[in-house]
């Protein structure tokens, strides 16, 4: 543990050619996750078309990939604390404020009704009441799931976060046998609801859901030390 570096920042990126036009901010602090490289059975970065940046979260989680600080970086979205983040704090890139609307119906508005209801059925499933008053009575959402927090932090947090997820997928989709068959069935279920136009998008629900389930974690569990960006969204 002595040995660990202070701060790694992963900065997600899609497709080659990403990092050329989006060049990574501070190589010091920063190291580059191809979210569409094959993880060697080591992740999920199969899935990455359907959970997008959670690959990256659920890697380093799994393999403990550990700093006193870890960040999740998006190639478009790159941002460095002000200040190392201690346990109980964080960092955060953008803050979005929804106005009149709660983060949940915002989410039913773009993302449909099923996949919140089934959301808040889960957390209610597991005591996750002040989870579900942050979607449902809340206006503010930590948006892009870019974030640094101390490690032992993002190891509460995902220990959290994945489990409930498989859950809520299982719930949405059936439980897949695998990961081809885990993508098949999330783009029938966008084309199901959102159409074949927008099934490419849609189908990236569970990473809408696991973005808006880590922005509740973060504000119930750590004070926010830094947010980098704000923004008033008018529904």
């Amino acid at each position: 543990m002595a040995d660990m570096k202070p701060l790694t920042i992963w900065t997600v990126y899609h497709k080659d050619g990403q990092l050329d036009e989006y060049p990574i901010m501070n190589l010091d602090t920063h190291g580059y996750f191809a979210a569409n490289d094959d993880d060697g059975g080591k992740g999920i970065n199969n899935l990455n078309p359907a959970w997008s940046e959670l690959v990256a979260v659920y890697y380093i989680w799994i393999n403990q990939i550990a700093s006193w600080c870890v960040g999740i970086n998006h190639y478009r979205r790159q941002f460095e604390p002000k200040t190392l983040p201690s346990e109980g704090e964080a960092c955060v890139y953008k803050q979005y404020d929804w106005g009149r609307e709660t983060v949940a119906e915002q989410f039913a508005r773009h993302h449909g009704k099923e996949a919140l209801y089934v959301t808040l059925a889960a957390l209610a499933r597991h005591k996750g009441d002040r989870y579900i008053r942050n979607l449902t009575e809340n206006h503010i959402l930590i948006g892009n799931c870019c974030f640094v927090m101390a490690w032992s932090d993002f190891q509460n947090m995902c220990s959290w976060l994945f489990p409930l997820l498989d859950e809520i997928r299982d719930a949405l989709i059936g439980k897949p046998k695998n990961h081809k068959d885990e993508l098949k069935r999330w783009r029938d279920y966008a084309v199901k609801h959102f159409g074949e136009e927008n099934a490419d998008y849609q189908m990236r629900c569970i990473s809408f859901i696991g973005e808006r389930l880590i922005s509740a974690w973060i504000m119930e569990n750590l004070n926010i030390i830094q947010i980098e960006h704000k923004a008033s969204v008018n529904p």
